[in-house]
């Protein structure tokens, strides 16, 4: 936190996030391994989105780089060819960007 304050995002970041929640909220493929493999096709290049547009300095940018990284290992277990490895991987991001308000404005 920032002094007991939210951080600030960029208007880009925002966006990537709130299109990566809504990508795990529409997905259906609970028992399609496949459909695992293409939700993180489609969560990293969200990702890579937010990491290429993003305009943030100092702090806030840090602050922003601990929350997103931690996702990366998260997305290798989507394109596990176990089903129960990904469920779990799917849980994860999805508490995971759950948590971004909790941290940014």
């Amino acid at each position: 936190m920032n002094n007991g304050e939210k951080w600030k995002a960029n208007p880009e970041t925002d966006s990537g996030i709130a299109t990566m929640k809504e990508l795990v909220n529409r997905f259906t493929g609970n028992e399609n391994i496949n459909a695992y493999h293409d939700l993180r096709s489609e969560l990293e290049k969200e990702f890579n989105t937010i990491i290429e547009k993003c305009s943030m300095k100092g702090e806030a940018h840090e602050q922003l780089h601990n929350y997103l990284l931690p996702m990366r290992p998260v997305f290798d277990s989507l394109s596990s060819d176990k089903i129960e490895t990904c469920k779990t991987a799917f849980t994860q991001i999805k508490n995971h960007l759950a948590k971004y308000s909790d941290y940014f404005e």
